[in-house]
């Protein structure tokens, strides 16, 4: 029997997407199905909770979708307000029952791939009254609990990096021609009609001849004040963390080294969340590596193995870690400075700059044969992949994510130690 499944969508970093979805795939068909990826997002059913849901950690922000909204490309946001307003929200009552018995204030906010934009007034105030009748909701623009959000997404642009090192990266051939298509098909259509296209009900799929754009009308579960924990200039927010660690494709017998480990963001999320048989993590800063041995020793304190190393990770002798001792490798090379000083030493790095074949040296030293390398490069993409392509006789580039960090175009490289 195939449980009863609602729809949603979630946010992830943009570029995770081949990330994402191998993991979301391997959840029980009965209970989770894709529906589409958009750009930086993922549409779905499931019957799993919300607190199940925020157990992905990957997911940056989770939705309901509140009338199932899909239109063909030429939808305008004009249009989408127009439907809410004369419509309202379908599914009402299993909204109510994922917001509970409080009475929880909102705002509406309208993004456009990813950006937020603003919106005519007018409709605004006549959305925001809809929710206020429909789901017992407070209007509050300055301190909102939720977010009732407009959304156009585009479909993904595929990036391609060539693996031989030269740093490459062209659109989709088939993004191209989509493109190409849409433009027809909306010039076509303007001439012979001027009807409005077509609504879906809820939890309906519309597979339009365009499968573009998106145009989505959906509430944040996630809180707000979830947004607000203190993340440490430099370190990671668990959602990048996250998509390292599933890239590693950990396991129990993991030996996991960070070797630049600062507050410990991918240390932390992958001791405290799978099994493992080691982990290492090395910083040059003292009290980085306190701020961890305290973390870990309050929020994981049945854990064994984990050993922080203070020091430069490029004067660690053999003593310390061992040849091929390693099986994965995960780690954030340092790319910025800390408070206006400069994070980086003297011999490994030259005007802020990691020197990255001495890393790939030592990574090459301490990774076992078969091991994996994550590694995520911030900025200077092209640099690593041709050095990276000096090492092609021991290190093998498996694949690449092209995301973004902190608004720097970035890449999650995987190695494998030949």
């Amino acid at each position: 029997m195939i449980n009863k499944m609602d729809l949603y969508c979630a946010t992830f970093v943009s570029g995770g997407q081949e990330i994402i979805e191998r993991q979301l795939k391997k959840k029980p068909k009965d209970r989770f199905k894709i529906v589409e990826v958009l750009d930086g997002m993922v549409v779905f059913e499931t019957d799993y909770t919300p607190h199940e849901l925020r157990q992905m950690r990957f997911l940056t922000n989770i939705f309901v979708i509140l009338n199932g909204l899909y239109f063909k490309e030429d939808m305008s946001f004009e249009n989408l307000f127009k439907r809410f307003i004369n419509d309202g929200v379908h599914n009402k009552a299993h909204v109510k029952t994922l917001l509970g018995k409080h009475r929880e204030t909102f705002k509406i906010v309208v993004s456009e791939n990813n950006q937020t934009i603003g919106f005519d007034r007018v409709y605004l105030q006549k959305a925001e009254t809809v929710v206020e009748k429909d789901l017992g909701m407070k209007l509050s623009v300055r301190e909102p609990q939720r977010e009732l959000w407009f959304m156009r997404r585009n479909k993904i642009r595929v990036e391609k990096s060539d693996i031989a090192g030269a740093g490459k990266e062209e659109v989709d051939e088939e993004w191209n021609a989509a493109v190409a298509k849409a433009m027809a098909d909306k010039n076509n259509s303007s001439k012979n009609k001027t009807s409005e296209p077509e609504q879906t009900a809820m939890g309906e799929i519309l597979e339009p001849e365009n499968k573009n754009i998106r145009l989505i009308c959906a509430l944040r579960l996630t809180q707000l004040s979830e947004d607000k924990k203190f993340h440490r200039a430099g370190e990671l927010s668990p959602e990048i963390a996250e998509l390292l660690i599933l890239e590693s494709n950990p396991t129990p017998k993991d030996i996991i080294l960070d070797p630049f480990c600062g507050y410990g963001g991918i240390l932390k999320e992958r001791v405290h969340f799978n099994a493992y048989r080691k982990a290492i993590g090395v910083d040059s800063h003292e009290r980085a590596i306190e701020g961890i041995h305290k973390e870990l020793n309050r929020q994981i304190n049945t854990r064994k193995n984990i050993q922080l190393i203070f020091g430069d990770f490029f004067d660690q002798d053999e003593k310390v870690i061992p040849k091929s001792s390693i099986t994965k490798i995960i780690t954030d090379p340092p790319w910025t400075s800390f408070r206006g000083k400069s994070v980086f030493k003297d011999h490994a790095f030259e005007n802020n700059q990691i020197d990255y074949s001495e890393m790939l040296k030592k990574f090459e030293f301490v990774l076992m044969k078969g091991g994996k390398a994550v590694v995520l490069i911030v900025g200077d993409k092209e640099e690593f992949e041709n050095i990276l392509f000096n090492f092609q006789k021991t290190m093998k580039l498996d694949r690449v994510s092209h995301i973004l960090v902190s608004g720097k175009k970035a890449g999650i490289y995987t190695i494998s130690r030949l």
